[in-house]
């Protein structure tokens, strides 16, 4: 997916989001520490996107919470229900995936669906657990809306898409 290049502009993306509430107030590096993210992967900065379209049922599947990579879940670039299953085995999943994924639909209708965009691209990093913010994995592009730059070391916090 490209990388956004200014705030304002139009971007298609795909894969991990989350909700803004879960992000908001943080700097770059507190957003990586609690997505779960490495710090290499922190070091160019990166941009806070806005979903202005949102994924229908099978444009998306479950990220789980960041505690745990969705490394464990994706294989050769496939999302697989069984692995997924077996990392949430008896952690915080009391529901099917199907009832998760209707409660995300629900979810992102009233809240603000976002993405960190980094300009440092996946490379073989490790990923550290994060914290407990949810995510999805979006599979099919969604139009957002470039709403924060986010530069290395800054102490700037996202204070919100509409702030």
């Amino acid at each position: 997916m490209p990388i956004p290049t200014s705030v304002g502009e139009l971007t298609l993306q795909s894969g991990c989001f989350t909700l803004e509430e879960h992000i908001r107030g943080m700097t770059l590096k507190e957003i990586g520490k609690e997505l779960g993210l490495p710090d290499a992967r922190l070091i160019r900065g990166g941009w806070i996107v806005f979903a202005l379209t949102l994924p229908f049922y099978d444009d998306f599947e479950l990220g789980g919470w960041a505690e745990f990579s969705t490394d464990h879940f994706i294989k050769n670039d496939r999302w697989s229900r069984l692995d997924y299953e077996k990392t949430y085995k008896g952690k915080r999943m009391p529901i099917s995936v199907m009832q998760a994924k209707n409660g995300w639909l629900q979810d992102i209708n009233n809240r603000k669906l976002v993405k960190l965009v980094l300009n440092e691209p996946h490379n073989n990093h490790q990923y550290p657990a994060g914290g407990l913010t949810p995510q999805i994995i979006v599979t099919k592009a969604l139009k957002c809306l470039t709403v924060m730059e986010l530069k290395p070391n800054s102490m700037e916090r996202f204070r919100g898409v509409w702030r």
